[in-house]
């Protein structure tokens, strides 16, 4: 166990609304090829992306059983800090690129990070744990300090979509859970599927196809119900091939 400093290890990357076909679960190519990286050009100072909350929906019926609230809309902030280059007409600059990418209020996109799984010189890989902002850009303003270097500083408004640590688009297989298994009425067995050797326990999707043999939590954890059989499927977006095991109830 070591702690993993932010130094080096924080990745940003901007794509247009337009390039992202799923945003909660992004492809590689999405990233890196259509994505702008803006990681060089981003400063520490008054660095801002992260959730904040959500919304509390207090709505009930007549019918409704104690204090019932509901979770509402994300929160989220965005406020990046750019450095200015000294040659605005740099064209191999991404200090120039991220000029140009946020000079213009009301473009919509994602902010994609990437916070201490690999340095923020590698490419994004499927099957990397990221976040996803949907933002629109508000406006940007100069910032001037002494000897500082000069800086453009950009509002972002969120717009209600916010995946945190969500995975990059892979074509691996959901792994993890034994092809087979018997159990007796009442027993027990916790599911532990991974996705490029990472957990997704509590990410995956789990159904029964016989509910009367056997039942799934949404924690991938299998309940034997009455003699029969069942087949128990874990999947997650991030993946189009399900793990998958055979269950028998005796």
């Amino acid at each position: 166990m070591a702690k993993q400093s932010a130094n080096g290890f924080v990745k940003v990357a901007w794509v247009l609304e337009a390039d992202v076909a799923n945003p909660q679960f992004p492809t590689p190519a999405e990233l890196n090829v259509d994505g702008l990286d803006l990681s060089a050009a981003i400063s520490w100072e008054d660095y801002a992306l992260n959730s904040t909350g959500s919304d509390d929906i207090e709505d009930r019926a007549l019918t409704d059983l104690g204090n019932a609230i509901s979770r509402g809309s994300a929160n989220y902030e965005a406020v990046l800090d750019f450095f200015r280059d000294k040659d605005n007409q740099d064209a191999a600059s991404v200090y120039v690129d991220a000029f140009e990418a946020f000079r213009t209020s009301d473009v919509v996109g994602y902010l994609v990070s990437r916070v201490a799984e690999k340095p923020a010189s590698g490419v994004f890989a499927a099957g990397d744990i990221v976040s996803v902002f949907k933002v629109i850009v508000s406006y940007s303003s100069d910032m001037t300090s002494g000897d500082n270097s000069t800086k453009f500083q950009v509002n972002f408004l969120s717009q209600g979509v916010l995946h945190t640590h969500t995975t990059v688009a892979t074509a691996s297989e959901v792994l993890g859970i034994p092809s087979t298994a018997t159990l007796a009425p009442a027993d027990r067995l916790v599911l532990l599927p991974t996705l490029d050797g990472k957990s997704i326990r509590s990410r995956a999707t789990y159904t029964s196809s016989d509910i009367t043999a056997a039942t799934v939590s949404n924690q991938g954890v299998v309940v034997a119900v009455g003699a029969g059989s069942a087949t128990i499927t874990a999947s997650y977006g991030a993946s189009t091939t399900p793990d998958v095991l055979t269950l028998t109830v005796s």
